[in-house]
């Protein structure tokens, strides 16, 4: 049953936000992923502040708070751009996409050992 109700409520995310310019989109997502990271997630949220404490080395709660609030608006921008993707023309595409270390790529092709990108 949940799997329905997440389906469909992406299905009528798509419609929504896709006709959406870009910056609205990412406005409206960025508060919508912050705004679920307040209410929907709490164990998730606790579980998520405990681990960037972790990893940042912080014990600074409004700090670690505002890192997890950037990564889910951020996520909130991805799904936009997930959405937006298959409409894109190639020209847009090639437009949004920026490769500043193209030069690193080429050496590290150049050296025979293989190239992992992530």
């Amino acid at each position: 049953m949940i799997d329905r109700v997440v389906y469909w409520l992406f299905r009528l995310t798509i419609l929504l936000m896709r006709p959406l310019p870009l910056r609205t989109g990412y406005w409206v997502a960025g508060h919508v992923a912050v705004g679920c990271y307040l209410t929907i997630f709490p164990r998730h949220r606790k579980a998520l502040n405990e681990n960037l404490a972790r990893v940042l080395r912080s014990n600074d709660a409004r700090f670690i708070d505002s890192v997890a609030r950037r990564s889910f608006r951020n996520f909130g921008k991805y799904v936009i751009d997930f959405i937006r993707y298959p409409a894109m023309t190639r020209e847009e595409v090639r437009r949004r996409l920026r490769f500043e270390q193209f030069d690193d790529l080429n050496a590290a092709a150049r050296s025979g050992r293989g190239i992992i990108i992530a």
